[in-house]
């Protein structure tokens, strides 16, 4: 070709730098205002969706975008290197290559609620939305990265019509698919939500049937699943077994404590600014535990605290703290997230976590990360121990005293927070709102990690 670089890895090119990767892929919505007044539920449900909208870009993620975006640029490399002649020669003709070779995708695995889905949302955010671009006089929009929602699919086909196809059966659609792939220059698709597939008795055989011929669509792909439908493939047939599960890549939960963790949290807590006062120095560690490290499980606990404050106080100006995340993390709205996550919890011992589940993975963990997390857990039982027989040993003047402290501490921290939020306090015009908004949104969560 005689671009340079060439026009189907052009928008490739800027992901090869990790810092310029990481910082495309991060997502920090604007600080929420003013959700006192909204009704309790509609207030919640824009800080849920708010918080949803976080993303953080932390090493398992960055990690695994280095993989798709290597794959797609040797892919991409290798099947546009006979120049722009054969290129439109290819596209003019309508002939690709019916048998193409089978190329094994990657399996992405992890625990429901890890952020998997998330990090390929972020991945294909961070490639942009690429322009038109003129080879040989025939106008092309790439399509980089596509992303295939299998969804409740009831076959094959059907899943590949999701990729703009139209035909009276697979052959031709596949034939199809090919062409379109090819002229597209789309260097890798992205199979998601197959634990939704048609569930009977003949699921997971569809489940295989479509990553099998996802293989051969001329392009390489991925595929992100959680650990039930990873054990069932596992039980597919030898061949089916290596091609489908050949170097797959598990994304596992923060370790409580860890530097993405606080970095998920303190992300978390800027969007609602003046809400949380939570202290991560003192208090983030148990915010990751009883999460889980599963991002979807903070977000919840998080949203369901407010939701449970507000409804408790009976006013519409709440404050949460890590007293309510507890409440919260014990009420039966949360229950059935708190019973996964002490069932996590007691799986630490490497010896009983043999159950072929969605909380137990199939594949090896490094042991580094599994031995932080557990001592990570380990840490904050040991704390919540030390913390009951100190309170245990304490008279009922002393637990008095205490309480009053405690009680001091949060008001002076509102007081701070007061104190500064009016300093930022905007006194001229109205177009620095948003900039006083954002360095507002910054200081109270200096003000909460203090």
């Amino acid at each position: 070709m005689s671009d340079s670089p060439p026009w189907y890895l052009e928008p490739w090119r800027p992901l090869l730098n990790r810092k310029i990767f990481a910082e495309r892929m991060i997502r920090t919505p604007l600080p929420l205002s003013n959700l006192h007044l909204k009704p309790a539920q509609q207030a919640y449900d824009a800080l849920d969706d708010a918080l949803g909208d976080v993303f953080v870009a932390c090493q398992q993620s960055i990690d695994l975008g280095e993989v798709i975006v290597a794959t797609a640029v040797h892919h991409l490399t290798k099947r546009y290197t006979d120049g722009e002649q054969d290129y439109l020669r290819r596209v003019n003709s309508r002939v690709i290559n019916h048998e193409p070779e089978f190329i094994p995708p990657i399996p992405i695995t992890g625990h429901a609620g890890v952020g998997k889905s998330s990090i390929i949302r972020a991945i294909s955010r961070a490639i942009g939305s690429p322009t038109r671009v003129k080879v040989g006089g025939l106008e092309i929009m790439p399509v980089p990265f596509a992303m295939v929602p299998v969804g409740i699919a009831k076959s094959q086909l059907a899943v590949v019509r999701r990729l703009g196809v139209v035909g009276k059966n697979l052959e031709d659609c596949c034939a199809s698919a090919q062409r379109i792939l090819y002229r597209n220059a789309t260097g890798i698709l992205s199979f998601g939500e197959l634990q939704f597939v048609n569930q009977s008795s003949t699921a997971y055989t569809l489940v295989a049937g479509i990553l099998l011929q996802a293989g051969y669509l001329g392009v390489p792909s991925a595929y992100d699943a959680n650990f039930s439908l990873m054990w069932r493939l596992r039980k597919r047939p030898p061949e089916e077994r290596d091609r489908l599960l050949e170097n797959p890549i598990v994304i596992f939960p923060d370790v409580p404590g860890s530097q993405d963790a606080i970095a998920i949290s303190q992300a978390m807590l800027a969007v609602a600014p003046g809400i949380f006062e939570i202290d991560l120095n003192a208090d983030g560690l148990e915010l990751d535990v009883r999460s889980g490290g599963l991002r979807r499980m903070k977000r919840r606990l998080l949203s369901l605290a407010y939701l449970i404050k507000r409804r408790d106080a009976k006013q519409s100006e709440v404050r949460v703290s890590i007293d309510d995340i507890r409440s919260a993390y014990q009420s039966n709205l949360f229950k059935d997230s708190r019973l996964t996550i002490e069932e996590l919890a007691r799986r630490q011992d490497r010896s009983r976590d043999n159950k072929e589940d969605d909380l137990c993975c199939p594949f090896d963990e490094p042991r580094t990360a599994a031995q932080a997390r557990d001592q990570a857990n380990c840490d904050f039982r040991n704390s919540q121990v030390a913390e009951n027989e100190f309170l245990a040993a304490l008279s009922a003047k002393e637990k008095k005293n205490l309480a009053l402290q405690s009680e001091r501490k949060v008001t002076q921290r509102r007081s701070q927070a007061s104190s500064r939020a009016s300093e930022l306090k905007p006194k001229t015009k109205n177009s620095d709102r948003a900039l006083n908004s954002a360095a507002l949104a910054a200081e109270l969560a200096g003000v909460n990690s203090h």
